[in-house]
């Protein structure tokens, strides 16, 4: 089945009335009554509706949007909860304190004294 894409970059830049305005594929921009947009990928389960925030329109693109709804879009024909996959992603993630302590690790195992390594990390 072919994607039929109905919003082009142009428009996307100059609509400003609020509502919801589809691409095709689950893809919409969402224009808020404040003027803010965003980008999110809606499907059904189960009778439910779905919907996923790909971001601001700002910082994701008319093309990087639909590769997002592409995958998310994937994922549901293949029996998974997009939003689920983006969570357990988040999760395996480090946080910084933690890429802090590795390091600290890795270059501390040369220093001398524990309180070098004590006065790195409290940096």
């Amino acid at each position: 089945m072919r994607q039929i894409n109905k919003l082009t970059a142009a428009r996307v830049k100059l609509e400003t009335r609020p509502g919801r305005y589809g691409d095709g594929g689950g893809l919409y921009l969402e224009v808020s009554p404040s003027g803010g947009k965003s980008w999110i990928f809606m499907w059904k389960r189960s009778r439910r509706r779905r919907c996923m925030g790909l971001g601001s329109e700002q910082i994701i693109s008319l093309e990087k949007a639909r590769k997002l709804a592409k995958n998310a879009a994937e994922a549901v024909n293949d029996g998974r909860d997009p939003i689920a996959d983006r969570k357990k992603e988040r999760d395996r993630a480090i946080t910084f304190v933690q890429a802090a302590e590795q390091c600290c690790a890795d270059i501390g195992a040369k220093w001398k004294a524990e309180r070098y390594r004590q006065n790195w990390l409290s940096r």
